[in-house]
C-alpha cells in the first residue's frame, strides 16, 4: 500500500530552481507592501478559497508568462479542491518570513487546515521584477528552510524509549494488514488512529485489496519481527518489520509510516529486507532490481 503521497504530493509545479546554498532572510518590514499584498492575495484567493479563483486577475504586470500558463483559473480551482479534500478548509495562513534565493524571493506561509492536526508550508515565489514566478508546498512546517527536494533526515531511535502501547498498536496494524486478508480480521482504521488524508476514499477497503494482492504474489506471512524505529525532527515516524513470506526465499519488510502524533499515514511491503535503511522509493527500486523485476 503506497503512502498517499507521504513525502510530498506535488500538485503545484515549482517554476524556479534553487542554485545557491545560502538563503539569507529578508525582514518583512523592509519588503514592499505591493509584493506582500500580491503573495497574500494569491494565497487567499487562489489556494484557500476555491470559489474565489475566478476573481484572481493574473496578467503580465503581476505574473510571469510561465506562471500564467500553468495557473489558469481551472487549474487553480482544481489545486484548491485537492488541498481541501486532503487537508480540509483553511483555518490559518500566516506569512512567517521571506528568503532571498538568487534573483527570487521566497515567501513562506505557515498553514493550518481543519482536517490536519499539524501545520504545513506554502511557498510563493516572486522574481526580481516582483512578479509571481512559482509555488511550492511541503507537508509539514519547520522553522528551518529546506531546499526543494530536501526534508528532515530520519534518524534511528532507541526502541527502549518508545511507549509500549504505541509499539503494540503499530505491531497489530502491520500484522493484521497482511496476515489473513479477511475483512473481519483486518485492523480497524478510523479518525482516531489514522490521518484524514490517508483515511479518505475507503482506505480500509484498499488495505484489504492490497493484502490479497501481496498474498497472491508473495504467499502466506510466516514470520514477523519488529526490528527498528526511525523518526525525523518534524513529522515522520517509521516502524520497520522483518517478515518472511512463504513464496519468497529471503526476508521482506513491512513498513509503517505515521505522523508524530502516531496516527497512521501508510503501510506497504518492500519485497527485500535490507539491514540498512533506505527511503521508500530507493528501497522499492533496489528490491525490484535485486529480484530482476
Amino acid at each position: 500500500m503506497k503512502i498517499v503521497n507521504y513525502v510530498s504530493v506535488i500538485v503545484l509545479v515549482l517554476l524556479w530552481q534553487h542554485s545557491s546554498a545560502q538563503y539569507p532572510k529578508i525582514e518583512l518590514s523592509s519588503m514592499s507592501e505591493t509584493s506582500k499584498t500580491l503573495v497574500k492575495d494569491f494565497v487567499a484567493k487562489a489556494l484557500t478559497d476555491c470559489n474565489a479563483t475566478n476573481t484572481l486577475k493574473l496578467s503580465s504586470r503581476n505574473a510571469t508568462s510561465r506562471f500564467r500558463k500553468f495557473f489558469t483559473n481551472d487549474q487553480l480551482k482544481e489545486s484548491c479542491n485537492w488541498y481541501v479534500d486532503r487537508y480540509g478548509n483553511l483555518e490559518e495562513a500566516t506569512l512567517i518570513e521571506a528568503i532571498k534565493d538568487n534573483d527570487f524571493t521566497v515567501y513562506r506561509f505557515k498553514m493550518k487546515r481543519s482536517l490536519a492536526e499539524w501545520h504545513t508550508e506554502m511557498r510563493v515565489v516572486l522574481d526580481k521584477k516582483g512578479k509571481l514566478a512559482g509555488v511550492r508546498t511541503k507537508d509539514y512546517w519547520t522553522d528551518k528552510f529546506y531546499r526543494r527536494k530536501d526534508n528532515p533526515v530520519l534518524q534511528k531511535i532507541d526502541t527502549s524509549k518508545l511507549d509500549k502501547s504505541t509499539l503494540e498498536l503499530n505491531k497489530s496494524f502491520a500484522l493484521k494488514s497482511y496476515q489473513t486478508c479477511e475483512s473481519s480480521e483486518m485492523f480497524v482504521v478510523n479518525e482516531t488512529n489514522t490521518i484524514h488524508r490517508t483515511l479518505r476514499n475507503d482506505w480500509d477497503k484498499n488495505l484489504l485489496i492490497e493484502c490479497d494482492s501481496v498474498k497472491r504474489k508473495n504467499g502466506e506471512l510466516s514470520d514477523f519481527k519488529f526490528v527498528e524505529f526511525y523518526s525525523d525532527s518534524v513529522s515522520r515516524h517509521v516502524y520497520r518489520y522483518k517478515v518472511q513470506f512463504d513464496k519468497l526465499v529471503k526476508p521482506s519488510e513491512i513498513r509503517v509510516y505515521s505522523k508524530h502524533n502516531d496516527k497512521f499515514m501508510g503501510i506497504f511491503v518492500i519485497d527485500v529486507w535490507y539491514d540498512r535503511f533506505y527511503e521508500f522509493d530507493k528501497a522499492k527500486s533496489r528490491a525490484l532490481n535485486d529480484l530482476g523485476q
